[in-house]
């Protein structure tokens, strides 16, 4: 049984399915050619791995060198959770934002992940001041309160206690 359409609807697809086709050939070819060096290097340049350098309380006090890559290693990792902060609190505006009323249910794994971090975050570069800080300030600031959790037997960051720990006593 012949199709109702006239001949010309379907002689004018024919061109057009060719014209198509002659227009892809060229890209088609080039893609297929480029294929196996795209798969071969297939890096992602914006997941760059870093080696991880010798941290400040290792470096001997006249090793410069030492200190300035622990200093620049320092600010790489403060850049990286303040990035980490940035997404974490754009996720809670956006869910907050999306669910409204039913945000405080809805977002609560959003919520508290962005606690958990701040609280972090402020636990290793709170209270540093705003002037260029270093590491030898937040290494300080860690051993002050170590020093203090152990006097006071809780958490300076969230106020609960130490689980107790044996000590080796010799006496």
């Amino acid at each position: 049984m012949p199709s109702q359409e006239p001949w010309f609807h379907r002689w004018s697809e024919n061109l057009a399915n060719a014209f198509i086709a002659s227009m892809q050939w060229p890209g088609d070819k080039l893609r297929d050619l480029t294929a196996p060096f795209r798969e071969k290097n297939k890096t992602v340049y914006y997941h760059r791995k870093l080696k991880r350098v010798t941290p400040i309380e290792d470096c001997h006090e006249d090793d410069a060198l030492c200190i300035y890559e622990a200093e620049r290693q320092f600010t790489r990792d403060r850049m990286v959770d303040e990035t980490i902060l940035g997404i974490l609190r754009q996720r809670m505006m956006e869910c907050t934002y999306y669910y409204r009323q039913d945000s405080a249910f809805k977002c609560k794994k959003e919520t508290q992940d962005l606690e958990v971090s701040e609280a972090n975050y402020f636990a290793k570069y709170g209270d540093l001041g705003t002037r260029l800080q270093d590491p030898v300030d937040a290494f300080r600031k860690q051993q002050h309160r170590m020093i203090w959790e152990r006097r006071h037997q809780k958490s300076m960051i969230d106020g609960k206690p130490l689980p107790i720990t044996e000590s080796s006593d010799d006496s």
